[in-house]
């Protein structure tokens, strides 16, 4: 019905399956990545609940930041 009024506006179905397989693959990597973690129950229900709502939320870039950090060496 929006397609009819407003083209411009509605994403075209290919590309929105292209998103949604796009979304679920990071899903699947940060999933993999919180498997690995030592972090307490609530730490990672929380952090398992955000991921589903919102993937690229502030908890899980401060998180791919300490990481990062981490698995540098010390110079």
């Amino acid at each position: 019905m929006l397609a009819q009024y407003a083209p411009d506006l509605v994403v075209p179905a290919t590309e929105r399956s292209e998103m949604k397989q796009d979304r679920l693959a990071l899903i699947r990597e940060r999933r993999a990545m919180l498997d690995t973690l030592q972090l307490s129950r609530k730490k990672k229900l929380r952090l398992l609940r955000e991921l589903y709502l919102k993937p690229s939320g502030a908890h899980w870039d401060h998180l791919y930041a300490d990481l990062t950090m981490e698995s540098e060496p010390p110079e």
